[in-house]
């Protein structure tokens, strides 16, 4: 299952009356050829002056998706819970600087004894993922955050606290146990509260996966156990009972703009802590941002690029939203791309390090690198991305397939088609032995 992603990306929106009408274009030939199921919102100045709707909420039913319809948001809801990190941290009631203990003093592990808040909100903490063979077990019981807890509490670390950067779904959740206790309040309650209400966001909410919810997207996904499945399905039995800190919840276009109106004129936290929101420094300047979400059958994107905003939500998989922001970006740089959204193992994979080989959209083999301190998923040259373009079907490694994500081209040594970060093989591990100059994919 592909991961609850938050994607970080450099955006500049390039907006006219004509790119507008060639945009919405592009997104009517997406929607004809069934790659875009949803909903675009583009705001100047905080107001509306793109907003429409494709594909259908249920095609069963053929209840089409309307511009006020209710998306899973997939990671998006990572920066609800960042947002609540930091009033409650303006208030005094936490500080970046404390450890997990300090809020979660049972917490069993004793990770917490050292795991900072700051270090949860960065992805910095050395905690793992929540998905695999535990959540989908379990998937149909997890309500509450305490539920989500023992996918990963007895897993070790992935590294020292502080010393690397990984995606963690775990983490976020952690930080919602903490608004929780800090809080007194429910996490759900606590953004219905202190977020969503005073904003009139009426159409947000962690809605559970059984609840009568007028207007809700079905997510459609495409993406089987086994491998890519021949006719897009349901994702329901994929999905929590109710989604969590870490994301799943869900929301409208018109709601999301209504939250960055607010987020960026200050209305949500002190300066300082807006500036923290934008930038992770009390100092930062700017208030550019660009969120993603996926999973799946669930894309959302959130970009403002002031006086631009722009949101999409897509019921299809990854990239569907992705793609759509792009064609109001001429400059196409996502920092950290979602990982694979594939990920299918026959057995550990024996390769050389740190250059192996993989086959890429079934041709091949080409030469990649695994540099541990690439912070992105996969950089492709130049010409290999000429010759397969940069949405990757597949990308195998012996027993190992890896498929639908977004490569970007760049600069790559002589003789090396690509480099590889480690957050292509996010939901494996990756166990290095650099004295034989070997290292083994498998899984976890």
């Amino acid at each position: 299952m592909k991961k609850l992603a938050l994607t970080l990306l450099l955006i500049t929106l390039r907006v006219s009356a004509q790119d507008t009408n060639a945009v919405v274009a592009a997104v009517d030939k997406a929607a004809a050829e069934d790659r875009f199921s949803g909903v675009v919102l583009l705001a100047k100045d905080g107001q509306p002056v793109v907003t429409k709707a494709w594909g259908y909420a249920d095609p069963a039913k053929t209840t089409p998706n309307k511009v006020d319809t209710k998306f899973n948001l997939g990671s998006i809801n990572k920066f609800f819970t960042k947002v609540a990190i930091g009033q409650l941290a303006a208030a005094g009631k936490l500080s970046l600087s404390d450890t997990i203990r300090k809020h979660l003093p049972d917490y069993p592990s004793p990770a917490a004894d050292k795991i900072t808040i700051e270090q949860l909100v960065e992805h910095r903490s050395g905690l793992g993922d929540i998905f695999g063979e535990k959540f989908m077990a379990t998937h149909a019981k997890l309500r509450t955050l305490a539920d989500y807890e023992p996918l990963f509490v007895s897993e070790p670390l992935l590294f020292e606290p502080g010393t690397q950067q990984r995606y963690s779904n775990a983490g976020y959740i952690v930080l919602g146990l903490i608004i929780e206790k800090v809080s007194g309040q429910s996490y759900y309650d606590y953004v219905r509260d202190h977020i969503t209400k005073p904003l009139g966001m009426n159409d947000t909410a962690s809605y559970a996966v059984d609840e009568n919810v007028p207007n809700r997207a079905i997510g459609l996904t495409k993406r089987g156990p086994d491998g890519p499945l021949p006719e897009r399905r349901a994702n329901t039995n994929t999905l929590p009972a109710r989604g969590s800190s870490a994301g799943g919840g869900y929301s409208t276009a018109g709601d999301l703009l209504k939250f960055t109106n607010a987020l960026t004129a200050g209305k949500l936290l002190p300066e300082r802590w807006t500036n923290w929101a934008f930038t992770d420094d009390l100092d930062g300047k700017g208030r550019n941002l660009g969120i993603a979400g996926g999973s799946p059958g669930v894309n959302a994107l959130v970009e403002i690029e002031p006086p631009y905003t722009l949101v999409v939500l897509s019921n299809f998989d990854p990239p569907s939203a992705e793609q759509i922001g792009q064609a109001f970006r001429p400059r196409k740089r996502p920092i950290n791309p979602e990982p694979p959204g594939e990920v299918l193992i026959g057995g550990p994979a024996e390769v050389p390090f740190p250059v192996f080989e993989a086959k890429v959209n079934g041709k091949g083999p080409f030469h990649f690198v695994l540099d541990r301190e690439f912070g992105g998923v996969l950089r492709i040259s130049a010409d290999l991305a000429s010759q397969l373009g940069t949405h990757i079907e597949s990308f195998d490694v012996g027993s190992v397939h890896l498929g639908d994500f977004v490569a970007v081209a760049g600069q790559t040594a002589a003789g090396i088609d690509g480099v590889a970060g480690m957050r292509l093989f996010n939901s494996l591990r990756v166990t290095i032995d650099e004295a034989n100059k070997r290292m083994v994919i498998g899984g976890k």
